[in-house]
């Protein structure tokens, strides 16, 4: 072999690990192919090759197209017709998109090089602003470096940045391209845990935090920023400016929402979310998420589970509402049946400010009027069947009052499935 033959193979081994877009599945065989790992598999899912994906033009006969049976953890609705959808095979990140309200998907997964111990959850360790700008957090392992991936082409190229050093970010956000945060938990105690809010002007390229010795900014001596408490455990955030947005901080047994209008440097306590006189008598109240409605950034909605510590450990969700920004919040008991079992945690989720969805056993109810009355929709044969092997419901989102997804999964045998539905849930189809 000649010295030039030689370096042509090198560069091209090279040029094959750092690809930010993998291709994995090369096979166009028109059968399934398995995963290696036969225990973590989902649906069918028909891919397109990313340089056939990326070109209008191509037609159905000319792009070239594959099939892969895989494990779906998560996904996220852009569209009646645009959505993303992932999860983890043997430490890497799998990450399909699809166009065509999942007929054929794109893989725009990052190059396996880089390695996921534990599922991405969006709003934690991924989020995208829209279909084109997104980033994936790979937390801080061992020696492992914590590391940022981002895109600004949906996926076809990923770049990489370094997480802040000894930062454990538990959330992501981004309000523009530019714009986003990072919240990083730091040491946590019976009741207690440090926070520290990291930002980026720059698409996450850099990041710098606000928190330093509270005799240089006004940070606490703990190193918390000023209003966001010590006590109580991180939950989410979101924020529908630059300038402003929202915290949820979960305590023993009730949540704390706060707010800032300085783009993070300083949070005050939201008073008009939360009172347990709203709700019944429970020995918990627990708030995870913050949904903030599209738009102009004045509605959103937080769902809040109570939670009697009977033995069935039964719960019902009930809703706080805002049009305002957040200067006052609406409560809404949500005329729904008590719950228990592996679904009880599941949330409603709301389109807008008013009309909503919710899965009680196998049937989904809807609300056209902020939840105060649920009708339930006409059983679905193919989602009762379905749920009958995979119990577990990861997520139910709607984009459109007619178009939704829900993933279900058997966690026992690894197995999941992907469904859709075009009639605002009446009737479900396997994707």
């Amino acid at each position: 072999m000649s010295k030039w033959q030689f370096t042509w193979i090198v560069l091209l081994a090279g040029s094959l690990l750092l690809s930010a877009c993998t291709a994995r599945e090369t096979t166009t065989a028109s059968a399934p192919v398995q995963e290696a790992d036969n225990q973590e598999n989902g649906q069918v899912l028909t891919v397109v090759n990313p340089e056939t994906a990326k070109t209008e033009s191509s037609s159905e006969e000319t792009a070239k197209k594959y099939q892969i049976q895989t494990r779906l953890t998560d996904f996220k609705l852009f569209s009646d017709t645009i959505g993303i959808a992932w999860g983890i095979t043997r430490g890497e990140l799998r990450l399909y998109t699809t166009k065509d309200k999942g007929r054929t998907w794109t893989n725009i997964s990052p190059a396996a090089t880089v390695q996921f111990p534990s599922a991405i959850r969006y709003g934690k360790e991924m989020y995208f602003l829209d279909q084109s700008h997104g980033w994936i957090m790979r937390k801080a392992q061992g020696s492992t470096e914590g590391i940022l991936l981002y895109t600004k082409d949906g996926g076809l190229h990923w770049s990489i940045s370094s997480l802040p050093s000894n930062a454990d970010p538990s959330s992501i956000y981004f309000a523009t391209p530019d714009r986003g945060w990072i919240l990083s938990k730091g040491f946590s105690s019976s009741g207690s845990q440090s926070k520290t809010l990291y930002n980026s002007y720059d698409g996450g390229m850099t990041w710098s935090s606000d928190t330093k010795e509270a005799s240089s900014t006004g940070a606490d001596a703990d190193g918390t920023l000023p209003g966001l408490p010590q006590y109580g455990y991180f939950e989410d955030m979101a924020y529908t400016t630059e300038q402003k947005g929202f915290t949820l901080v979960q305590q023993l047994t009730k949540p704390d929402l706060y707010t800032t209008s300085d783009g993070g440097e300083h949070w005050s306590a939201n008073s008009s979310f939360f009172s347990k006189l709203d709700l019944e008598n429970c020995s918990q109240y627990t708030a995870e998420e913050i949904n903030v409605f599209p738009g102009n950034g004045q509605s959103a909605y937080i769902p809040v589970r109570c939670i009697k510590g009977d033995p069935s450990n039964s719960s019902k969700y009930s809703g706080y509402f805002t049009a305002d920004g957040g200067k006052t919040f609406q409560f809404v008991d949500f005329a729904l049946q008590w719950q228990s079992g592996e679904n009880a945690a599941l949330v409603p989720f709301f389109l807008n400010g008013q009309e909503g969805w919710s899965l009680q056993g196998n049937l989904i109810y809807h609300t056209d009027n902020q939840g105060k009355i649920w009708t339930a929709l006409p059983e679905s044969p193919k989602l009762t069947a379905t749920l009958q092997d995979y119990p577990e419901v990861v997520k139910l989102q709607f984009i459109t009052p007619e178009y939704g997804w829900i993933l279900v999964q058997n966690s026992g045998e690894k197995t999941s499935r992907l469904l859709s539905t075009k009639d605002g849930g009446r009737s479900w189809q396997m994707l």
